[in-house]
């Protein structure tokens, strides 16, 4: 249901990639029954068009615990994409939040699309310590929608893929269970849910998250982020010189941990990145 928003660190950097589980499941093994194809990839929020987010809360990793699945409350087609799209134009434009409040969506065909994100802060659950706590998944769908077997396939990839960045997310829980009034994710997603049927039977085939590439140029939230990782510089979204001074002086001190490219912030930079966010978390 459209919902009310409400938002270990290693010691060592040596440890940064152990500690960091910096995986997430695009292609899933699973063998699907006969008479359906399965999508198995995630369109990007490039790919659906997403407004840029006003803002963006990181996850504290070691809060997450579960996974809490919710529904649109609105009828949708099949092809979820546009009505997704939807769904974001309300959550900003119409109630005033900072961007649409799912970490990620699934449509009746399965197809998989990226919301907030793996690693940012939800604002779907019904409250700061629930959005925490849980990662929102949402079905493309409403009361008058019958659940599919695409879709349900579709859940179990997601699932899979937020417990491989998140090994501790054992709870899977419908938002009716953590927020007492609302319907959400209804009777027929529920049921599954407390028997079961949502859990993924097969490990699944892991490739890597893919991390926005920041260099000189580059602006917007992002661009924050790291900013307040390297500290002692303007938090201004702007990635200018004295971003890049820093970066690259950060880089060669953390030699060769932050990547061979320096003055840009790849995969290897935002390992640090997290890892920073999670020491501030705590303070």
């Amino acid at each position: 249901m459209i919902p009310p928003i409400t938002r270990s660190a290693p010691r060592r950097v040596m440890r940064l990639s152990s500690s960091l589980r910096l995986k997430a499941l695009l292609d899933f093994s699973v063998v699907p029954p006969r008479g359906f194809k399965t999508r198995s990839k995630m369109k990007t929020r490039e790919q659906w068009k997403a407004l840029p987010p006003k803002k963006r809360i990181a996850l504290k990793p070691k809060a997450v615990k579960g996974i809490c699945i919710h529904w649109g409350g609105v009828k949708a087609p099949s092809k979820g994409e546009a009505t997704w799209r939807s769904y974001q134009n309300y959550h900003i434009n119409t109630m005033g939040w900072y961007d649409i409040a799912y970490n990620f969506g699934v449509d009746l065909n399965g197809q998989i699309y990226e919301g907030r994100g793996m690693t940012i802060e939800n604002g779907a659950n019904g409250g700061v310590f629930l959005n925490r706590q849980y990662i929102a998944v949402c079905a493309i769908m409403g009361p008058s929608n019958t659940v599919t077997p695409e879709l349900i396939e579709g859940l179990k990839k997601v699932i899979g893929m937020i417990r491989t960045h998140y090994p501790q997310a054992v709870k899977l829980k419908g938002h009716r269970e953590i927020k007492k009034a609302t319907r959400c994710p209804g009777a027929e997603l529920q049921n599954m849910i407390e028997k079961g049927l949502l859990e993924p039977r097969v490990a699944p085939t892991i490739a890597p998250v893919k991390y926005e590439i920041l260099k000189k140029g580059s602006k917007g939230v992002e661009v924050k982020r790291l900013q307040k990782a390297l500290r002692k510089i303007v938090v201004d979204g702007d990635f200018g010189p004295k971003t890049e001074r820093r970066l690259i002086r950060i880089q060669k001190e953390l030699d060769p941990h932050l990547g061979k490219t320096l003055g840009i912030c790849n995969k290897e930079t935002w390992n640090y990145v997290e890892w920073t966010e999670g020491l501030l978390s705590r303070k």
